[in-house]
C-alpha cells in the first residue's frame, strides 16, 4: 500500500511542478504582452499638422506577436512617418525582435516625434 502512496505523491508532486511552471509561463507572456503594448503609438494628433487622421488597432493572435506599427510627424522634413512590422512567428521570441526593432527605430528619431 506504501508504493501506491508513494506513487500517487510523486504524481501530485509532478503535477504541482508543471502547474506552477505554467502559470510562471503565462505570467511572463502577460508583462511581455504589457511591454509590447507601451510600445505602440498612443493616439498621436497629426491632424493640425497635415490633415490626416490616423485609426489603429493592435489585436495580437497571442499574448505576444512580431507586429507592431508606429507613427509620427517628423518636423525636419515636414512628412508623417509609418513603421510597419510583422516579425515571422508568434511568441516572445518574436515580440523581442520586434522591442529591438523599435528600439533602434527610436534611436534616429527625434523623442518627442517617435514617442509622441
Amino acid at each position: 500500500m506504501s508504493g501506491a502512496l508513494v506513487k500517487r505523491d510523486l504524481k501530485i508532486k509532478k503535477f504541482n511542478e508543471e502547474e506552477i511552471h505554467t502559470i510562471r509561463m503565462k505570467n511572463q507572456l502577460a508583462i511581455t504582452s504589457s511591454i509590447q503594448q507601451n510600445f505602440l503609438p498612443k493616439d498621436i494628433p497629426l491632424e493640425n499638422k497635415t490633415g490626416i487622421t490616423i485609426a489603429a488597432r493592435y489585436f495580437p493572435a497571442e499574448e505576444a506577436a512580431g507586429d507592431w506599427y508606429h507613427y509620427y510627424y517628423d518636423e525636419r522634413c515636414e512628412e508623417v512617418v509609418i513603421a510597419l512590422a510583422d516579425v515571422s512567428g508568434h511568441g516572445a521570441g518574436a515580440a523581442m525582435f520586434v522591442s529591438r526593432l523599435f528600439k533602434q527605430l527610436s534611436v534616429v528619431s527625434t523623442p518627442n516625434d517617435f514617442y509622441g
